[in-house]
């Protein structure tokens, strides 16, 4: 679900005092709702879903981690992996080491999902760069040390770490890239909030497949076609007409990465009846893809809309079609098969040119709130002359199939046998009688899981 670019929610989940150790804080069970901050109003009633809580005690498990990402300012980001279904739990632990006394306000991890377009009109003192931006969930954000509000210190040379899991949204695109800045992206950003001085950040992108499609048989109807298209002379006077004929008994295929769709089961029939007084030079049938953007929610501002075709596969049918003939309604027997090989830096070839990576499909059918679209569809062309050609055209849809894998339980408390750590970050005292709170490795965790009203404000 897009939100609109004023209203960018986000969900923030606290860590229960009671985890807090040596702080004299009081202890509170976790199930209560102020357990969650919230700041802002809901927009209204039908945007927001009931608060679901994290259990009391998590435990991560070291030797499934390995480091993914590393910052100069000594952080750095631990995971089990980097490619990820929508629905599935991130878990990892952010580490740092710092080079000199650090000032903390709080210690945060936040999940952000969102997708941009990019592309220029015109050239030179004309040219004109369009963008834009939508948010494909709420940022959710996991405080991982604070202390109410006040400042602690995270002192030099000295280990720390920091335990979280949050969850991706249930519905979301496939991850995508492409030139000018056009992408959908998902990422973790960990950071230090420093009073009065830029925070220390770690930002690492992650691999995102898209959400499964069902697909229904109400959905794999078969599509006959029979377009009649008028013909005209070079200076545009009748010559006739031409009747294009397309046929596929399925138009929905499951889009299963590593996996190829066989021409026995894409079977495609065509027929071209040429009633007109010019020779149609060359029939052929591609499969088209299109990236579709627009910086407005408006179809009929062409303007601002980009379109751009590239081709997968294509094969030649007939070279030339005189004028009275006909090519009767007949199978494609030479269409070649299709490769599904996701790829979210997808590389195309446009306007027709061949492709790299001939009659392979990189990206399933993808919807990115109403600004990027990726889609396809399969074209029967009648040539006529240099520039003038007829063209008929069926949709088709390669629906996202991936099944969501199964999480593994996760233990509420570590094992019996789990000794424990001593503490990460142990009590410290500045002048004006500050204490930073110190944490359990064991307990010291944080997760988050989406709830789409609240609005914190945070940087």
């Amino acid at each position: 679900m897009a939100y609109p670019n004023s209203y960018v929610p986000t969900t923030t989940s606290k860590i229960p005092n009671d985890y807090y150790t040596g702080t004299g804080l009081a202890s509170s069970s976790y199930g209560r709702p102020d357990r969650l901050a919230s700041y802002g109003t809901p927009p209204s009633s039908s945007n927001s879903v009931p608060h679901q809580y994290p259990p009391q005690e998590l435990y991560v498990n070291d030797s499934t981690l390995s480091q993914v990402a590393s910052a100069k300012n000594g952080i750095t980001l631990w995971l089990s992996k980097t490619e990820f279904h929508p629905g599935e739990i991130i878990g990892g632990k952010m580490r740092a080491t710092f080079a000199k006394r650090t000032t903390a306000k709080s210690v945060c991890a936040r999940l952000s999902c969102g997708a941009g377009v990019e592309w220029s009109t015109g050239s030179g003192e004309r040219s004109v760069v369009h963008k834009a931006y939508t948010a494909l969930a709420p940022p959710i954000t996991v405080i991982l040390q604070e202390n109410q509000g006040q400042s602690f210190f995270l002192e030099p040379h000295r280990p720390y770490e920091w335990a979280f899991q949050i969850t991706l949204p249930p519905d979301l695109p496939s991850c995508f890239s492409y030139k000018h800045g056009t992408h959908i992206s998902y990422g973790i950003t960990l950071f230090v909030d420093i009073p009065n001085w830029p925070d220390y950040k770690l930002a690492f992108p992650l691999k995102v497949h898209s959400s499964p499609m069902l697909i229904t048989p109400e959905m794999q109807k078969a599509v006959d076609r029979r377009d009649v298209h008028a013909v005209t002379t070079k200076c545009c006077f009748s010559a006739g007409q031409a009747t294009l004929s397309l046929s596929v008994p399925n138009t929905v295929f499951p889009f299963v990465d590593g996996t190829s769709i066989d021409p026995s089961s894409f079977p495609i029939s065509l027929g071209v009846d040429n009633q007109s007084s010019r020779t149609i030079e060359c029939v052929s049938l591609s499969l088209m893809g299109e990236i579709f953007m627009t910086t407005v929610n408006d179809p009929a501002k062409t303007a601002r809309q980009c379109r751009i075709p590239f081709l997968v596969a294509g094969i030649p049918i007939v070279q030339n079609l005189l004028p009275g003939a006909c090519l009767p309604v007949q199978p494609v027997v030479n269409f070649p098969p299709l490769f599904l090989r996701w790829n979210p830096k997808i590389n195309v070839a446009e306007h027709d040119s061949t492709p790299s990576s001939f009659s392979t499909i990189q990206m399933p059918t993808t919807t990115a709130g109403h600004i990027l679209k990726v889609s396809y569809k399969l074209v029967l062309t009648a040539q006529i002359g240099c520039i003038y050609a007829l063209e008929l055209a069926v949709p088709i849809t390669f629906a996202a199939s991936l099944p969501l894998p199964l999480a593994p339980p996760i233990p509420k408390s570590a094992p019996d046998d789990y000794e424990g750590m001593p503490p990460s970050a142990p009590p410290m005292q500045d002048g004006a009688g500050i204490v930073a709170p110190a944490y359990d490795l064991v307990s010291h965790t944080s997760s988050a899981y989406l709830t789409p009203y609240v609005n914190t404000g945070q940087k």
